[in-house]
């Protein structure tokens, strides 16, 4: 009989968690795999996944029947993004990302970790966590401070269960509208990440952003090069 595997997606509307998802998947290819999208909103199209929608993230676990005789693989894929505008205080849209971006996602980490009936563990985050563009300012924040707070959640014990992923523009929903620059991903590119990375840690996709990234913070000129080029992020 085949190993046991069930992976639970955060966010199943998302597309880089499918992305990640379909990674795991491969990875886990002579499994038995069975895998629960965790959505807001009702399902559209047919799925072979089980679906569950809830009011907010967080009351997820308390619903789930986690087993503890298999493989369990978590994926956190959702957020908001919503760029500063001049009709909204900061301090407004500072909180709304923070809401579901920071908090939420560390609530459900926390949990997770303390369980501790996970095998994997993949959080999504955003290069714009390492540094800050004036359009995108607060959701910048939000997942700079979320990096911040999952970071001390992880220990000698657990640091090779968990992955955080950093990855660059993706053609998704969340940027609806938005036009991509010279620094992006997609969908093929994050599967192939996922398969070839097996050991947790932060992961930036595509891997030659992480020094760009270093750049941004070191030099605002790259910054400012960035946000001009297009608000895509």
């Amino acid at each position: 009989m085949a190993k046991q595997l069930s992976i639970y997606l955060f966010g199943g509307n998302s597309k880089i968690g499918n992305s990640i998802l379909n990674g795991v998947i491969d990875r886990y290819s002579d499994y038995s795999i069975r895998t629960v999208l965790i959505k807001r909103t009702k399902q559209k199209n047919p799925t072979d996944s089980d679906v569950l929608i809830v009011n907010n993230y967080s009351e997820a676990l308390d619903i789930l029947n986690i087993k503890k005789d298999v493989i369990n693989v978590f994926i956190l894929s959702f957020g908001v993004l919503r760029p500063e505008d001049k009709n909204i205080e900061f301090i407004d849209n500072l909180k709304f990302h923070l809401s579901i971006n920071t908090y939420e996602t560390f609530r459900i980490v926390k949990k997770i970790i303390m369980s501790e009936n996970y095998d994997e563990l993949h959080i999504v985050s955003s290069i714009l966590a390492d540094f800050e563009r004036p359009t995108l300012k607060s959701y910048s924040m939000s997942k700079m401070y979320m990096n911040e707070l999952v970071e001390k959640l992880i220990s000698s014990k657990n640091k090779e269960k968990v992955f955080i992923w950093k990855p660059a523009f993706v053609d998704s929903n969340l940027n609806k509208d938005r036009t991509s620059s010279f620094l992006k991903t997609n969908s093929g590119e994050i599967r192939k990440y996922i398969v070839k990375n097996k050991i947790g840690g932060t992961h930036y996709i595509p891997f030659y952003s992480r020094y760009l990234t270093f750049l941004a913070k070191k030099i605002s000129f790259v910054t400012n090069f960035i946000d001009k080029k297009s608000d895509n992020y």
